[in-house]
């Protein structure tokens, strides 16, 4: 998305959304620059999780926990989950994950 490119870096509280549509029309497509140009694909098998947790905040409402998860020799995710005080086992709730990560070195083409 040629829109996104041009952006430059802002501390403005506020920008302009953009339609998904475009974004999504294109992922679509074989061999698509999104997938080429930002997506990383790792043919080595990863190691078992081994997840570790640790709790970092205790809210009135929430508890947060601080996530490691072992991906390979030296590489691993981590992240925070905030579980709300008011789940009960067994309950559903929708969840929301992001991912921030950098561009890892690659050849491009």
């Amino acid at each position: 998305m040629p829109e996104i490119e041009a952006r430059t870096w802002s501390t403005k509280s506020y920008h302009p959304y953009l339609s998904p549509a475009n974004s999504l029309k294109a992922e679509r497509l074989p061999g698509s620059i999104f997938r080429k140009k930002y997506l990383v694909k790792f043919d080595d098998p990863y190691l078992p999780m081994n997840p570790r947790t640790r709790k970092i905040y205790d809210k009135e409402r929430w508890t947060g926990y601080e996530v490691v998860l072992d991906v390979y020799p030296g590489l691993f995710a981590w992240g925070i989950i905030l579980i709300p005080k008011d789940y009960r086992p067994g309950e559903q709730r929708p969840v929301v994950v992001c991912q921030h990560a950098g561009r890892t070195a690659q050849a491009d083409g």
